[in-house]
């Protein structure tokens, strides 16, 4: 079985720890990937502290 991947919704980054990633290859949507938005996004997108975005993206 697979490792979970989570994907950016936004900008299509990848997850790996702690640290958000560009891939080369982004995975096909909502078959192979669990999506939630990057700090980077979520600050431009809902202009919410990083601190807080990590909370809203454990929630998804």
């Amino acid at each position: 079985m697979s490792p979970i991947v989570i994907q950016c919704c936004v900008c299509l980054r990848v997850r790996k720890g702690d640290a958000w990633l560009v891939v080369d290859k982004p995975y096909q949507v909502m078959r192979d990937a669990s999506h939630t938005y990057c700090p980077r996004c979520m600050k431009v997108w809902f202009d919410l502290p990083e601190k807080l975005s990590r909370r809203v993206s454990h929630r998804r």
